[in-house]
């Protein structure tokens, strides 16, 4: 049997502006970043879940809380040094770092869902998390999309009221193998 023919739909959520509309589902499970903001936003939902450090936004290092401007200086700094663009100033987290991370909890729940075959028909995830993960999300889950996604996927604002779906098929041998991108949108515009 093929886990494919199990649905996991990954649902990576921002804000309580999406609360509408997630509510019309029941999860399989519900991941939270160890984050506060990310905590208290699921709090709110009025869900539980557990905690998953490897959904937490991205490491600046000692630039953690410190104004944008202050890190980008810096990383003028090293870009210019160097002229490596995925250079970051020391003790901070690379792009390709946190992709590898947000990966790998993907991953592994893809896998843990194709556990579940022949015990449940549709594998529904939620994991409340930020905006990096999310476009990370994107990023790992691209080589795998039936309908190419948006070019743009990795360098778009992502806002902090948004709700990003996918539906995620995988072998039985837990791999992913297709993604289709249902939703990426903001909750602003979103129809319930």
């Amino acid at each position: 049997i093929m886990c494919s023919s199990l649905s996991l739909v990954l649902s990576l959520s921002l804000s309580l502006s999406g609360a509408p509309y997630l509510q019309q589902y029941d999860f399989t499970w519900v991941y939270v970043s160890d984050l506060g903001r990310a905590r208290d936003t699921l709090y709110h939902l009025g869900l539980k879940g557990a905690v998953e450090p490897r959904l937490r936004d991205r490491n600046f290092g000692r630039f953690n809380g410190c104004p944008y401007g202050q890190y980008a200086k810096e990383k003028k700094v090293v870009l210019e040094a160097t002229a490596d663009v995925e250079c970051e100033p020391p003790s901070v987290e690379t792009y390709k770092e946190l992709c590898n991370r947000v990966g790998s909890a993907i991953r592994e729940t893809v896998a843990r869902a194709c556990e579940l075959e022949g015990m449940v028909e549709e594998v529904r995830v939620l994991c409340v998390t930020h905006c990096s993960p999310t476009r990370c999300s994107a990023m790992v889950l691209a080589p795998y999309a039936t309908v190419p996604f948006p070019e743009n996927l990795r360098t778009q604002k992502i806002p902090n009221n948004s709700v990003t779906e996918y539906l995620i098929t995988a072998g039985q041998d837990g791999e992913i193998e297709h993604v289709e991108l249902l939703k990426f949108a903001s909750t602003k515009h979103m129809l319930v």
